[in-house]
């Protein structure tokens, strides 16, 4: 299944991130365990997304956006960890899973 948000950001929705409307659905959806869940984004609008519903965040670098790693803020938007790329996210998101157990 594919979420979106069909509105221009001056609409102001529920779902635009970093709103947590579509990740609230997604959740209710598939009866989700936002607190248990990882995202992974390359924005700050998807760590931000993430930090609302409770999911561990990791941000993958790309110092081309206006919001990427290097112009995070030292605030509590920071993404938890910080990765190269989806590999590496799938790699930490495997590591700590199995921490866990």
């Amino acid at each position: 299944k594919v979420y979106y948000c069909p509105h221009r950001p001056e609409d102001d929705c529920n779902c635009r991130k970093p709103k947590p409307g579509l990740l609230l659905k997604a959740a209710r959806d598939f009866a989700l365990d936002l607190k248990s869940s990882y995202l992974v984004g390359d924005n700050l609008s998807d760590v931000e997304a993430g930090r609302y519903v409770g999911c561990t965040t990791m941000m993958v670098k790309d110092d081309k956006k206006a919001g990427s790693v290097k112009n995070l803020p030292r605030d509590k938007t920071r993404p938890d960890y910080i990765v190269s790329d989806l590999s590496a996210a799938v790699d930490l998101i495997l590591k700590l899973d199995s921490a866990e157990r």
